[in-house]
């Protein structure tokens, strides 16, 4: 029950750490860069979600609200580079 309430946690440490090693990917060579900025976007997502989640939790009232702010930001900047990103890659 404890990792169904840590899920976006999860996700958010899986797609930093899948970020950090395509960009090590990237400069060897291998892969495009919009891919490594696709999996970023992701990884802001996911952090934005979790970030949501954790204010959910919070009792504090102004540390609830900082929080979601903070989540709802990130959200929309992970969306934002995500689809920029694939559009890129589409063209």
């Amino acid at each position: 029950m404890e990792i169904k309430n840590k899920t976006w946690s999860i996700l958010a440490i899986i797609f930093s750490t899948i970020t950090l090693i395509s960009i090590s990917i990237y400069f060897l060579g291998y892969i495009n860069l919009n891919f490594v900025i696709v999996i970023l976007g992701l990884s802001q997502l996911f952090s934005g979600i979790s970030q949501i989640e954790l204010a959910n939790r919070i009792n504090s009232n102004p540390v609830r609200k900082r929080n979601k702010n903070v989540g709802i930001l990130l959200v929309i900047i992970g969306c934002i580079i995500s689809t920029m990103s694939i559009v890129e890659i589409l063209q």
